[in-house]
């Protein structure tokens, strides 16, 4: 039986119940594992590797291609599919006219981390070259992000704040301590001792000791001890901490550069393994590694120059392994170190990404060796030595929201991204639309869209959608904020797992002419209503383009008109009116809109510009780029004389409420959680069915509570359900566990999943199921849902004395909200009715069929009323009942269920 479970998917984070409960798809997913370091191009899997190439005189060669390498792993030959430079031409500047940004014409970004060994380097000379290193991050390009690491403590996250990188390691400091050690013992002399090697021990004694000396051998005895001791415990530290470092690193999409000073390190065979395990951790990350060995002089006159130590020239040995396992570069340097620093930054700024054409015996968790060679006449490479990829990846975790916390962009996918900013709901907000989407030649489609602002390093807002299966190549969404300055960063993930990410400034205001207030030019096509913007145009779609105008004075007598002018050009290949009328969402907004048909039209990109004028004097022009793909059939649309006013045509011909009632609708849903967290109720529920299994009640009275608390996924909120008695029986160890479990900061989920799953379990008949919590069809109707259903106004009705619209809907979209535990599709229908003026729910019907062959169908059916103390319309009432035949059995389910005695509990929790 469990294969027609009916789920339903897509709503809150609690994870797929056993018994067939709520399968949660929320925004937030669990931190992945390590994965795979590659890409993808058509469809092949890529290992990268990333390589730097000098001519016989140190320059950069710039000009190879794919075809110039070869590769070898494990000493078999592969195919390099792409050769990417990194440090070419710089990226075009910014357009003058807004427009979509393409990941694809900035500059990529890359990881540079500075790590500084201060336990090997003295404190005082240690300063210029540390200035000098700092001066590199200030030469990175915007897109970079820098961090910086102190051994064993100390440093700076990743940042795309260059100055505070560089500032950071400037005011680093050695922290070598002061050994009283009398003796001079070399390094190799201390393991001679461990040795008890005789001839050299003998030596030391002769040149150390005086001849009347009775402690000058168990004194030499004691201080190689001691020298060993913190030689090799200097040693883990350092390999230990980059490990963690390059452990750290391996999920990142981005080239990762690493910069490691020194004072010196020792070697020995007891050590070998520890360079052994950092060799293979810097393989699984994929890092180019720059040891740097900074050569300091003593400046104490109070310390003997032959005192022992366990840095210096003399352990140069331990860094320069570390260099040539990994196959790294290796410097010396001394004072400021400033040409050896020029010499890394040219090899930070300028070298070849690979893409190589991967097997699937190179994910097995071990370290392979890799040489990069090039055909071209005394160029010298240096590439990483070996490569490892995890043969346990987990494919489990959430793309999107891991590329969106890397530092720097992910360029898997080539996104296309612009904002648009309009009058705002309140008269202190703007609403900013996020639009996203493929180039047009890119042949796969998107699954989901998210973005995150933030101000300040602070994250003001943020938001995800999944597209349906009939979006081809782009997606939008909408939110509301104050008027600033911001930073953007959006993701987008298409069907095959592959991401995108690109991060922008974003200035989030409105513009003011002659006492007017415009919001940016909008172009796109309708969906169902709803002008979703594209960058493109194309001829089987008919164009639109929208500005917002608002004033303190009437617009009266203003008037506007669109034009299309090919790039480059200075006449507009089509003018057309622009019809203004007032927005139904806002009576203060005048909406200014045209229809563009695109057939007919040269190719090419185009500025769309909308331009306004007032008793015929323009006073203002707004405008974006767009690109036109031209069809084959149809006609330009009829130019309109340069010097004549636009008319003012008829509003376009739809249902032009129902988009501003099915607006208020998604945000009144998207609220409600603000309003009802933290509300508990009681809810009485009386079960019934003809149907019940062998030992199963055929009657059944629960008493629940139920609440509304807030989640940190895209949702925003959940409805809750605990049941506390059957059939008048109190359940076993339960009380007030709800209050109890969002009384904290941070709810336990494991126990929230516990106390869900429990209470679908009570359910009686045969079919098993969770969407019958009261709440949840409310789920429906958030604006990122809405997409996937097709609505009707079906007119107006008055439902508990309130004024309603009438709506039905339909699911259109694949896969969908409530589906079987196999995955089969389960298609909903039913109806919604809407206060227009708010959006407020005040009843919905949920109606369900198909699920158990043709003649099963379950409706539920929930009213909602006012709570005048509390300020919310919450569930008053809900019915149900799922009928059909099931193997020779007749299926009878009935449920009515009541609710009251709200309270609101005062709480910070979040479900995260």
């Amino acid at each position: 039986m469990r294969g027609w479970y009916l789920i339903l998917v897509g709503l809150i984070a609690l994870g797929m119940l056993d018994d067939g409960g709520l399968h949660v798809t929320g925004a937030a997913a669990e931190a992945a594992r390590q994965q795979p370091r590659g890409t993808f191009r058509s469809g092949v899997a890529l290992l990268t590797i990333d390589a730097s190439v000098r001519d016989a005189g140190g320059r950069p060669i710039a000009d190879l291609t794919a075809a110039d390498f070869t590769v070898r792993i494990d000493g078999e030959a592969r195919a390099v599919a792409t050769a990417r430079l990194f440090g070419g031409a710089p990226a075009a500047p910014p357009a003058a006219v807004a427009g979509f940004t393409r990941s694809l014409d900035l500059t990529p970004g890359r990881l540079v981390v500075v790590a500084i060994d201060r336990e090997s380097l003295a404190s005082g000379a240690e300063k210029a070259a540390f200035e000098t290193a700092g001066r590199l991050f200030r030469a990175l390009s915007p897109a970079d992000a820098a961090g910086v690491v102190g051994i064993p403590t100390g440093g700076l996250e990743l940042t795309r704040d260059h100055g505070a990188a560089a500032d950071a390691v400037a005011r680093m400091t050695g922290t070598a301590p002061i050994q009283d050690w009398r003796y001079r013992l070399s390094w190799e002399e201390v393991l001679a001792y461990e040795r008890a090697d005789r001839q050299t021990i003998d030596r030391v004694q002769e040149r150390e000791c005086q001849a009347a000396s009775m402690t000058c051998a168990p004194g030499l005895d004691r201080q190689a001890r001691e020298m060993r001791t913190v030689g090799r415990f200097r040693v883990q530290t350092v390999a230990t901490r980059m490990g963690t470092l390059f452990d750290s690193l391996a999920p990142l999409h981005a080239p990762k550069q690493i910069i490691l000073m020194s004072g010196g390190l020792p070697f020995d065979a007891t050590l070998q393994p520890f360079y052994e395990d950092l060799a293979r951790r810097a393989a699984r990350a994929h890092v180019a590694l720059f040891v740097v060995h900074l050569d300091q002089p003593s400046f104490d006159a109070s310390q003997r120059d032959n005192a022992g130590t366990t840095n210096g020239r003399e352990y140069l040995t331990g860094l320069a392994n570390i260099a040539s396992s990994t196959g790294g570069a290796f410097y010396t340097a001394s004072g400021r170190a400033a040409g050896v620093f020029d010499a890394v930054l040219t090899d930070v700024r300028s070298f070849y990404q690979l893409g190589i054409e991967s097997r699937p015996a190179d994910a097995d968790g071990k370290s392979h060796r890799v040489e990069v060679t090039v055909n071209r006449p005394g160029a010298h490479v240096r590439a990483p030595a070996a490569l490892a990829l995890p043969n346990n990846p987990d494919s489990g975790g959430d793309p999107l929201e891991r590329a969106l916390g890397e530092p720097v962009d992910v360029q898997d996918l080539p996104l296309q991204v612009a904002t648009y900013v309009r009058h705002g709901r309140d008269p202190g907000t703007v609403r900013l639309t996020v639009a996203a989407e493929l180039p047009g030649e890119f042949r796969s489609a998107p699954r989901q869209l998210a973005f995150t602002i933030s101000q300040g390093g602070k994250q003001i807002a943020g938001q995800r959608v999944t597209m349906d299966t009939g979006a081809q190549d782009s997606a939008a969404t909408t939110v509301e904020i104050a008027p600033g300055e911001y930073r953007l960063r959006a993701g987008m993930v298409d069907e095959t797992g592959r991401v995108g990410t690109l991060d922008m400034p974003l200035r989030a205001g409105l513009r003011t002419s002659a006492g007017v207030l415009l919001s940016d030019l909008l172009v796109g096509t309708y969906t169902d209503g709803v002008l979703t913007p594209r960058s493109r145009l194309v001829p089987d779609h008919e164009g639109a383009a929208l500005v917002e105008l608002s004033s303190g004075e009437s617009l009266a007598g203003v008037t506007g008109v669109l034009e299309l002018i090919p790039a480059g050009a200075t006449s507009p290949a089509a003018r057309l009116p622009l019809a203004l009328h007032t927005s139904e969402r806002d009576t203060r907004v005048v909406l200014a809109e045209s229809r563009i048909s695109p057939a007919g039209l040269p190719a090419g990109p185009y500025v769309a510009s909308a331009l306004f004028a007032r008793d015929g004097t323009g006073f203002a022009r707004v405008s974006r780029s767009i690109e036109i793909v031209p069809g084959e059939t149809g006609h330009a649309p009829a130019p309109v004389a340069a010097s004549a006013p636009a008319p003012a045509p008829a509003p376009p011909v739809r249902d032009s409420e129902l988009p501003s009632v099915l607006q208020r609708l998604g945000r009144y849903v998207s609220q409600f959680g603000d309003r009802a967290s933290l509300i508990v109720g009681v809810e009485h529920y009386q079960q019934r069915s003809r149907d019940a299994p062998v030992g199963e009640p055929s009657a059944r009275t629960l008493v629940a509570e139920i609440a509304v608390v807030k989640t940190a996924d895209a949702t925003g909120w959940m409805g809750f359900r605990d049941v506390t008695a059957v059939d008048g029986k109190p359940v076993r160890d339960r009380q007030d566990r709800l209050e109890a479990l969002f009384r904290g900061d941070a709810p336990d989920l494991s126990e929230a999943r516990r106390i869900a799953a429990e209470s679908a379990r009570f359910n009686i008949g045969l079919v098993r199921r969770n969407f019958n919590e009261p709440t949840a069809p409310l789920f429906f109707f958030l604006p990122i849902n809405q997409q996937r259903f097709a609505f009707s106004r079906q007119g107006r009705k008055t439902v508990g004395g309130v004024e309603t619209w009438e709506i039905d809907f339909e699911e259109k979209a694949s896969p969908t909200m409530v589906r079987t535990t196999d995955g089969a599709d389960v298609p909903t229908h039913g109806t919604v009715w809407v206060a227009a003026d708010s959006g407020a729910v005040v009843r919905t019907r949920l109606v369900i069929r198909g699920y158990l062959g043709s003649s099963s169908v379950s409706t539920m059916e929930v009213t909602y009323a006012n709570d005048p103390k509390l300020g919310v319309w919450l569930p008053a009432r809900m019915t149900e009942r799922h009928e059909g035949a099931w193997q020779r059995r007749q299926i009878d389910i009935t449920g009515t269920a009541t609710y009251g005695d709200f309270k609101r509990f005062e709480t910070a929790a979040t479900i995260k």
